[in-house]
């Protein structure tokens, strides 16, 4: 199947932050284009999580769109692949339907200024919503997806810094 890369630098305008001010917290973060000596892409999302006014989180998105979704429906996408550059703190990789109604996450550990990867399919996503998991509930379709991202939360506050390498849908 051809990879439908989602980190292009044409994309960038379609990443968005949502922060826990959305609910009253004080969080923030933001996500800056990064290009290397050798001419590499990438997106660092970096900023700071506070707990401050029951918050606690920082995240940002990805819309995918209606071309990319038809590809992915075509070539029966089994598979996200991800690379970053980490800060060794723990990030979900969040996924919504095309309904926005559902949204689903699994976890990865990052180790504090290594490169890693990871491919994640369906059945390694939860569905989540509002802090609560359904483990039991049914695992995404890739071809429905309408939104992926990063979010970190679970009470790490502080400063954070993840650059995210790349990121393609297979």
């Amino acid at each position: 199947m051809e990879a439908i890369d989602l980190l292009k630098q044409e994309h960038f305008s379609r990443w968005n932050i949502i922060n826990d001010g959305v609910m009253g917290g004080r969080s923030s973060s933001h996500l800056s284009e990064h290009i290397s000596e050798t001419q590499s892409y990438s997106l660092q999302f970096i900023g700071n999580v506070s707990l401050e006014n029951n918050g606690g989180f920082a995240s940002t998105t990805c819309a995918i769109t209606d071309d990319a979704r038809q590809t992915l429906v075509e070539h029966e996408a089994t598979k996200i692949v991800i690379s970053t550059l980490g800060d060794g703190k723990k990030y979900q990789l969040r996924l919504k339907t095309n309904n926005g109604a559902i949204t689903y996450k699994t976890l990865f550990d990052t180790e504090k200024g290594e490169v890693q990867h990871w491919s994640f399919t369906p059945q390694q996503f939860i569905e989540t919503f509002r802090g609560q998991d359904f483990p039991n509930r049914d695992k995404p379709e890739f071809a429905n997806l309408s939104d992926i991202g990063f979010l970190i939360s679970n009470k790490q506050s502080g400063q954070f810094k993840l650059q995210i390498l790349s990121l393609s849908i297979q």
